[in-house]
């Protein structure tokens, strides 16, 4: 391995992870886009025969679509089709991840998509859409590619209202569809939890779900583009028959009325086309997430410096690429279950240092993971702990202090304020604004009621001046505050509104979605390293794992301790009647599942020879319960 004690400057991060971003990323990108252009031409033969079906002249009907594969109008339109599919995918390459999304309310949600380059992708899908519609019906072939058509009492030329109707359904289609992409967080992907070895496999298994998907968003979309051109379709015919100055069939039918909507080779054509446009999309972009998630084996060990950034010590430390450390713990999962020599690289001394390098960055980083996830569920428990506390409500105060001072017993207070637990510092405050100022009522230390002492005289020498002064600062404190208060009060009323109590109002469980949200890490974090302290029983001949297990087998079962803590308080919660149930959360219960298994896979390998580890006593009783069997 190189020394590290190397003369060359200290990189930044960047720089480090080029080969991933300008190397291996772009390889898989353009294997996915390499498959999109390979599937095109058979989804576009497909779509215009389905177009242009005709079940009473079948013979027509296939040689016709023969004669148009061999036609080079058609080769041409499949060339433009396949640029705009790259530009598309490329696109999707840029905007899909491995981090999920959390929106504490629905506002948030909606506002989601107009970040500046989110509202790009709207655009460029938007276009992307129209030009696709216009490119199919050109390869359809009839009268309907172009603008301008003969009117049917005349011989000018008048406005094709049909085309402008597709290409305006192309652009819906776009807008519809990068819309969706954002709101329903179709830019997060999550790994295979069984990885198929062969690709091919695996886009023959997509290609179904892909054609299921695109018809039944394309009806959806069809749905509510007719109900916005029957209402608003003039607009856009108005303006591009006014832009290229071009007259209005008015004899025939206009499309955003009943009858032209009605119009079933129309809507025949509508749907071939908007299932063409999203089968292309939809399976470009499943495409990249089988080709980003495809297992990268990255070195252990390495003989040369460029390797250095590569190896999986490295790799598995990084922060900037999340895509790139999802790799890394997912080749570290397949490592310790499938590899022998890659985990004795693992368990070996590194030269000349002679010390376990290897396996010290890979379990500092798994520890460091696991902590993290139990440090924020115990953060999680004690917060949800404390909000559940009774809270003294003002409208219960209020009798209370009515008729203990109102009437005249001052010599016991009530019970909400006469708490012994309470600081004396808030009891003096209270019981001075209540009673007499010459009066202070402090607790005694042998009964629970109170004493009555003198307060200290104050002095009378302040002159006219100083209490003018102070009415004066108490006037402008309390107009600052109602002035500051203003704001609070205007968002309480909005609140009180419906709609805008819905859009703002906190989305439940959000807390917990975002701490499960990258919970995949942890899993394999978990698996990763029980599978390694299993196999070094037999394998480790350095014993440098030992040195190490009790804080893994500690950090395991604190972390399904506070597991079962929140999962116990998150139970409690939706059992509240003013909270609505929500589904459970998959990754939080398989998390549970691969501890509960992991530590299995230790205790069943080590047994006995974990009685000896320093633990807590609740450890103790969980290791017993395990060794038992019983969890």
């Amino acid at each position: 391995m190189v020394p590290s004690d190397s003369s060359e400057p200290p990189r930044s991060e960047v720089s480090k992870v080029k080969w991933f971003t300008e190397g291996e990323f772009w390889w898989r990108t353009f294997a996915a886009v390499t498959w999109v252009m390979i599937i095109l031409p058979h989804a576009l033969l497909l779509s215009s025969l389905a177009a242009s079906v005709d079940l009473f002249h079948p013979f027509n009907w296939i040689s016709g679509g023969l004669s148009l594969v061999l036609s080079f109008p058609f080769w041409v339109s499949t060339c433009f089709y396949g640029a705009i599919s790259i530009v598309v995918t490329l696109s999707n390459s840029k905007f899909n991840t491995v981090k999920n999304v959390t929106h504490q309310n629905q506002m948030s949600a909606l506002l989601f998509p107009l970040h500046p380059a989110r509202m790009f992708h709207i655009f460029l899908f938007t276009l992307c859409g129209s030009l696709s519609a216009w490119c199919f019906q050109g390869i359809i072939g009839d009268e309907e590619d172009v603008l301008t058509i003969l009117c049917e009492t005349s011989e000018e030329y008048c406005l094709n209202e049909r085309l402008v109707f597709g290409i305006l359904f192309g652009a819906w289609l776009g807008f519809y569809t990068s819309l969706n992409y954002f709101l329903r967080k179709k830019f997060h992907f999550v790994f295979p939890r069984v990885q198929q070895q062969k690709v091919l496999f695996q886009i023959k298994l997509s290609v179904g779900p892909c054609v299921k998907e695109s018809i039944i968003v394309c009806l959806k979309a069809c749905g509510w583009y007719y109900l916005l051109y029957y209402f608003l379709g003039n607009i856009p015919r108005d303006a591009t028959a006014n832009i290229l100055d071009i007259s209005l069939d008015r004899n025939v039918t206009p499309l955003n009325s009943i009858a032209g909507l009605l119009n079933l080779s129309q809507f025949w054509h509508l749907v071939t086309t908007g299932s063409l446009i999203l089968f292309v999309w939809t399976f470009g972009n499943k495409l990249l997430i089988i080709f980003h998630t495809q297992i990268y084996r990255f070195p252990v060990e390495y003989s040369l410096s460029h390797q250095q950034d590569q190896s999986l010590c490295v790799v598995i430390k990084n922060k900037t690429i999340p895509l790139l450390k999802y790799l890394a713990l997912f080749d570290l999962v397949h490592l310790s279950q499938f590899s022998l020599t890659r985990r004795k690289q693992i368990f070996s001394l590194s030269q000349p240092s002679g010390r376990p390098d290897n396996w010290t960055s890979i379990s500092t980083e798994c520890l460091s993971l696991i902590e993290s996830l139990t440090h924020k569920l115990s953060a999680e428990v004690s917060l949800q702990t404390h909000r559940q506390q009774p809270v003294l409500d003002p409208k219960v105060l209020g009798p209370a202090l009515v008729n203990g001072h109102a009437n005249g017993h001052t010599g016991q207070s009530s019970p909400l304020l006469s708490s012994p637990y309470q600081s004396p510092l808030s009891v003096t405050r209270r019981h001075q604004s209540l009673s007499s100022p010459g009066t202070v009522y402090l607790w005694s230390d042998k009964t629970e009621n109170t004493q009555k002492i003198p307060s200290p005289k104050t002095k009378k020498d302040f002159g006219v001046i100083n209490h003018f002064k102070g009415r004066v600062n108490e006037m402008v404190d309390s107009s600052v505050s109602k002035i500051n208060q203003i704001p609070h009060r205007i968002a309480c009323r909005l609140k009180e509104i419906p709609v805008i109590g819905f859009l703002f109002d906190k989305i439940p469980e959000t807390q917990t979605q975002a701490l499960f949200a990258d919970c995949q890490l942890q899993i394999w974090a978990v698996e990763a390293l029980s599978r390694l302290v299993a196999s070094s029983y037999t394998e480790d001949t350095y014993g440098v794992v030992q040195k190490s297990l009790p804080k893994i087998f500690v950090s395991l079962l604190n972390l399904l301790q506070a597991l079962d803590q929140h999962s116990k308080l998150s139970l409690a919660l939706i059992s509240r009647p003013e909270i609505q149930p929500r589904p459970p959360q998959p990754q939080g219960y398989q998390l549970r599942a691969t501890l509960v298994s992991s530590i299995y896979r230790i205790t069943k390998i080590f047994h006995e020879h974990l009685r000896n580890l320093p633990m807590a006593v609740e450890h103790e009783k969980k290791l017993e319960s395990f060794l038992m069997f019983r969890e």
